[in-house]
């Protein structure tokens, strides 16, 4: 009971990679000063012990709580200690980063374009990623190891965040080969960390940006009709080539409510010239000629 009163809860709800940034009111409760060390069971939570970085995080959350310089200073086991006067409160702060994907939340997002049944697997999914919910333990000790307060960090993983999404269509027993190009990482919002290590992964061809494919969409058919839940329904498609040779023929079915990609279709299209297995010999004759001529301006 004595534990429970002295624990504060503070809830972070994070993305891989990026930083979270929060500060803890600690309090002296007595009427001498303390020397607090301040402990935390796991490495992606820590101390901010750089005033230049604590302002930094302080300018992009629009705080107001005033930053300390030179306010902690580290034992040798490199655990961060703070003086606090009698009965006086400082702000401790905290970020949380950590670069390690949690498969749970990956897969509980899920991709675009999925069916009913794949739709509730990730619903499903998702429920069980909110179970992994991880929880972090600060305590703030004084002499004996005495704690006067204790931090219970309860993160939650976020999904991924997603802005852009390249969608490759190849026929099977085939090769798939795309370049593509995108800009130069460091260029990019919060460059450096995994997403200069991925940028850096791409073939460079120039000093600029990196190289990609061209971009194709096809749209067909462009009329709508209604689906029925949980319903099957045949959808008839007729090819009529013009002339010999190869083609794809990309056939999307979207919701026209959600503006969501249901299925896909890749239709790898072979037509080659007809064989002749006949040939009728006619008269050499005028009239015979003409009338085939005829025949063909005519349209027959």
């Amino acid at each position: 009971m004595l534990s429970q009163a002295i624990t504060a809860t503070h809830t972070v709800r994070a993305v891989l990679g990026t930083a979270e940034f929060f500060e803890f009111a600690l309090k002296n409760p007595y009427s001498v000063q303390h020397t607090v060390t301040i402990e935390v069971d796991r490495p992606e939570l820590s101390v901010i012990l750089d005033p230049r970085e604590w302002h930094h995080f302080k300018e992009l959350t629009r705080s107001v709580t005033p930053v300390e310089e030179e306010m902690f200073h580290l034992r040798d086991d490199l655990k961060p200690q703070v003086y606090l006067r009698p009965n006086e409160t400082v702000h401790i702060p905290f970020k949380y980063q950590t670069f390690s994907a949690d498969p749970m939340v990956v897969a509980a997002q899920g991709p675009a374009g999925l069916g009913a049944g794949a739709q509730a697997a990730a619903c499903s999914l998702g429920k069980s990623g909110a179970g992994q919910t991880k929880h972090i333990q600060v305590s703030f000790q004084v002499s004996r190891g005495k704690p006067i307060a204790l931090l219970r960090v309860k993160v939650e993983p976020q999904p991924h965040v997603v802005d852009q999404t390249f969608r490759f269509y190849h026929p099977e027993l085939t090769f798939l080969k795309k370049t593509i190009r995108l800009p130069p990482w460091h260029t990019l919002p919060g460059a450096g960390g995994a997403t200069g290590h991925l940028l850096k992964s791409s073939r460079r061809t120039e000093p600029a940006d990196q190289e990609v494919l061209r971009c194709y969409l096809y749209v067909d058919p462009d009329g709508a009709f209604l689906l029925p839940a949980n319903g099957i329904q045949d959808l008839y498609i007729g090819v009529r080539p013009r002339r010999a040779g190869s083609r794809f023929i990309y056939l999307n079915l979207v919701d026209v409510e959600s503006h969501q990609l249901v299925s896909s279709w890749l239709l790898c299209l072979s037509c080659r010239q007809p064989l002749i297995s006949k040939v009728r010999w006619l008269p050499r004759s005028k009239n015979t000629v003409m009338a085939l001529d005829r025949r063909s301006w005519s349209g027959q």
